[in-house]
């Protein structure tokens, strides 16, 4: 298996230049309306979607579990992690962290160590922008290649209408039982016992607090560097795949101010309604989530309330994991190559 040190990084480092990042203009109103507007009708909306699904719902009330979503994002987070570490062996997984981590200080850093001289806000303007052309083309919309825009009554006449339906105790059901998946599979994920089984929590507690008593790796630098590194890899990924190799390029520039400036110029009402009910759609869990933590609460309810009651510990590990793993999905998307392949065994360092 190629190490990715051995071309693509040097590619990256000749293609991508930390000293040139345009100032774009900030993106037109009507550029994220169009993009928000095919989700914005009743149809498709899921927030409609879940408040009539939970009004079908009868389980016992949230307040029996205290409140406590802890144990919930634990699972989710240790879900996340099992993608790419495996964390059903401590020793294992100390090894891997520790693998990872001589990955990044002897090979990633030195070769891509100018990611985080990149100005952020004018990349991510620009990756806002190349995200917005890409829904739209999504969308079979050309946002280079349109000579009118829709106004008036031309627009969804609802959007207006249909303010986000889902209540506060509706959204934390659907929330709540989104994440049950993973909560009830959390056995798999650390190959214990069944969960019903009788010990399976004391099992479960004491791998727990072995995994809160691994100390994450020395890194060659401070850790929030590792998820800066990973926006901007995601961000020129995105910018590349709307704009091409020559995304930078001054014709390219050229090009895309001229589109900016053309949008720019549609009469439209202003439209914060529709884009602040965009927000609120982007963040809810999906349907289909919401469908499966249903189904398999109505089978696990002998064991669902004592793991909610469980105060999980910290994990001091999670924070390095989740930037090693942000890191190597950005760079899979960048170059097409994992992060952390063979560059901790290789002999480029």
């Amino acid at each position: 298996m190629p190490c990715f040190c051995t071309g693509p990084a040097d590619n990256m480092t000749n293609q991508f230049s930390p000293r040139f990042v345009p100032v774009l203009p900030s993106t037109p109103l009507s550029l994220r309306l169009a993009a928000a507007l095919p989700t914005l009708g009743p149809e498709t909306r899921v927030d409609m979607a879940l408040d009539l699904r939970m009004e079908n719902i009868r389980l016992p009330n949230m307040t029996m579990f205290g409140g406590n979503m802890g144990m919930l994002n634990i699972a989710q987070s240790l879900s996340l992690m099992a993608g790419s570490f495996k964390i059903d062996s401590l020793p294992q997984l100390e090894f891997d962290m520790q693998q990872a981590a001589e990955s990044f200080n002897h090979n990633i850093w030195p070769r891509l160590n100018f990611l985080p001289k990149f100005k952020m806000q004018s990349l991510i303007n620009f990756a806002i922008i190349a995200r917005l052309v890409l829904d739209l083309r999504a969308l079979e919309i050309d946002p280079f290649d349109i000579d009118f825009f829709p106004t008036g009554e031309r627009f969804h006449p609802g959007y207006h209408d249909y303010p986000y339906k889902l209540s506060p105790p509706k959204l934390q059901m659907a929330r709540f039982l989104a994440g049950l998946p993973n909560l009830l599979t959390m056995s798999e994920t650390l190959d214990l016992p069944p969960l019903g089984d009788p010990g399976a929590l004391d099992v479960l507690h004491n791998r727990m607090h072995g995994l809160a008593h691994l100390t994450p790796p020395k890194l060659i630098v401070p850790l929030p560097m590792i998820p800066k590194m990973a926006m901007v890899l995601e961000s020129l990924a995105t910018i590349q795949e709307a704009f091409g190799d020559d995304c930078f390029s001054p014709s390219t520039l050229g090009r895309i101010d001229r589109m900016i400036q053309t949008w720019n110029t549609f009469p439209i009402p202003i439209p914060w309604p529709a884009l602040a009910l965009k927000a609120k759609l982007d963040v809810l869990p999906k349907l289909e989530d919401v469908r499966l933590g249903e189904e398999m609460a109505g089978t696990s309810y002998n064991y669902l309330k004592p793991l909610m009651q469980m105060s999980p510990p910290k994990l001091a590990v999670a924070p390095m994991i989740n930037a090693m793993i942000a890191l190597n999905a950005s760079m899979k998307m960048m170059i097409d190559m994992p992060a952390f392949d063979m560059c901790s065994m290789c002999n480029c360092a």
